[in-house]
């Protein structure tokens, strides 16, 4: 028999929880209050990452059935209406994009107006989700973006105007001070990284071989913020 206080206490044992999955299911699926429809639209490879957030929204009472998007298609999915996904009906739409989906990453070499034209290019793209995102009137959960690992500016990189770091967080302010919609919420995925350690958070073998921006140990974490948006909302 599973302690399933101890599992959901931080830091939490991916494995075990995964592993356990069915048995947690089974123990919270009485104790339903809401059901909902969630839509996890994803720039990166997400798998396990629905089984978490099944568990954890049924922990707070909330059944949820849950669609995926095609990968790496969050954009066009949100901008085209994909019908897959709108004919769904969601009432939730969580889009899981990392540092590893910004496009437009700067060049050393680059001018100070080039990086400008680039991150108003990856503005453009944030909001264009928003806005089409408001026009539909579903709760949306975008994330800000994590720090990479290797900086390869080293210290200047976050504060130099080419650096990625410097970018990123012009991007995160952007998204900080962005005049949010009642429908729009903002999941720090910065903070995220931050309490696991980005040597933890990121796994570049899970990466190369699998596309996971995110290394599956820090899975829960990210869902259980997730899942605490949808729950206070």
């Amino acid at each position: 028999m599973i302690n399933s206080r101890e599992i959901f206490t931080y830091p939490y044992d991916s494995v075990t929880i995964f592993r356990n999955r069915e048995e947690l299911k089974n123990e919270f699926k009485n104790n339903v209050k809401q059901k909902i429809k969630l839509a996890i639209l994803s720039g990166s490879t997400i798998a396990e990452l629905k089984d978490f957030l099944e568990v954890f929204l049924l922990k707070n009472g909330i059944e949820c059935e849950i669609i995926e998007g095609s990968f790496n298609n969050y954009y066009e999915e949100v901008l085209f209406e994909d019908e897959r996904i709108f004919s769904f009906q969601p009432d939730w739409i969580y889009i899981h994009t990392t540092h590893k989906n910004i496009v437009n990453i700067p060049n050393n070499d680059d001018s100070l107006e080039e990086i400008n034209d680039k991150y108003l290019s990856e503005i453009e793209k944030i909001e264009n989700i928003i806005e089409k995102c408001e026009e539909k009137g579903i709760k949306t959960i975008i994330n800000n973006f994590d720090f990479p690992v290797v900086r390869k500016l080293g210290n200047l990189d976050r504060f130099h105007y080419s650096g990625f770091l410097n970018f990123i967080d012009k991007l995160n302010y952007y998204l900080s001070n962005y005049n949010k919609p009642s429908n729009l919420f903002l999941n720090d995925l910065n903070y995220l990284s931050s309490v696991i350690g980005l040597d933890s958070w990121f796994d570049i073998n899970y990466w190369y071989s699998f596309r996971y921006a995110i290394s599956p140990k820090a899975l829960p974490l990210l869902a259980s913020s997730i899942v605490n948006i949808i729950s206070s909302s």
